[in-house]
């Protein structure tokens, strides 16, 4: 992908180093085409996602959905 990074889709919920590699901000591809989002949340990292009929937020390491990808936007300083 031109303007995101591409990073693991690998969930170890007592990978403490693991968890750390899923940040704020993060774009998720998970299920039957669905895409969440990584909270701003500190400690275990969250996922914010529309499920109808509201939105709802789930702690990553509750997932058992298969991850398909896990992307990050790729910033370049203008100086």
């Amino acid at each position: 992908m031109r303007y995101a990074l591409s990073l693991t889709t690998k969930v170890k919920a007592r990978n403490s180093e693991n968890l750390k590699e899923w940040q704020p901000g993060d774009i998720v591809i998970f299920g039957q085409g669905h895409v969440g989002i990584i909270s701003d949340k500190r400690g275990i990292p969250y996922v914010i996602h529309n499920i109808k009929p509201l939105a709802s937020i789930l702690k990553l390491s509750y997932f058992t959905t298969p991850i398909y990808g896990h992307y990050r936007w790729k910033f370049k300083n203008k100086t």
